[in-house]
């Protein structure tokens, strides 16, 4: 007797089979794509954290150490100048051996929204002299907002600066990202203690 096909037993147990199989392939993708999803929002943090302070420490290892001045409650700005050869003499000392410096800088969070594109505390600026004025250009775009975290009454900032001792500056930066629209928030906290000029 040759019987050709299958029975419905057989085909409803290999539809089961099938299900069970496409469902924890479905699981294991899902879970493989919300593990992308969180490193990818790590490494974002890091990084923005990471490429603000690289520019922070360039610019303030340059910095005139009488010229740093910062708001004291919450340490949200910086305001500085940095030796530049001004006199035109090939070296930012000028005849009397004193140090030459530009025009006032500063590092800022973007609080008033200067650059119009309604990033405000959670985008860091350096502000320059340029041509029509002074410039902002963008150093890190997930910092923290601010948030009262040890219940002391003040907020701590995306952004930090407080002097360390009399001739270094400490700076902290934290930044943070939501993974996808519902996932965790992630931080990062990066600091370095920094030695201006002189």
């Amino acid at each position: 007797m040759n019987k050709k096909g299958m029975t419905l037993i057989e085909v409803l147990f290999a539809t089961a089979i099938l299900t069970v199989v496409m469902g924890t392939l479905f699981i294991l993708a899902r879970s493989l794509g919300d593990t992308v999803a969180v490193e990818d929002a790590k490494v974002t943090t890091q990084d923005e954290a990471r490429a603000a302070m690289y520019t922070i420490i360039k610019e303030l290892r340059q910095a005139d150490d009488s010229s740093i001045q910062f708001e004291e409650e919450y340490g949200s700005f910086l305001i500085y100048s940095i030796a530049e050869d001004v006199d035109g003499n090939g070296t930012a000392v000028d005849v009397d051996g004193n140090l030459e410096t530009g025009p006032l800088r500063a590092i800022a969070i973007d609080f008033t929204d200067y650059n119009y594109d309604t990033a405000r505390e959670t985008q860091l600026l350096l502000f320059t002299l340029g041509p029509t004025g002074y410039e902002a250009r963008v150093l890190c775009n997930d910092l923290a907002p601010p948030e009262d975290t040890d219940g002391d009454g003040i907020p701590e900032l995306g952004v930090s600066f407080s002097r360390w001792s009399s001739d270094s500056i400490l700076v902290t930066i934290r930044t943070q990202r939501q993974v996808g629209t519902t996932g965790p928030i992630l931080n990062s906290v990066m600091s370095e203690i920094i030695f201006p000029r002189n």
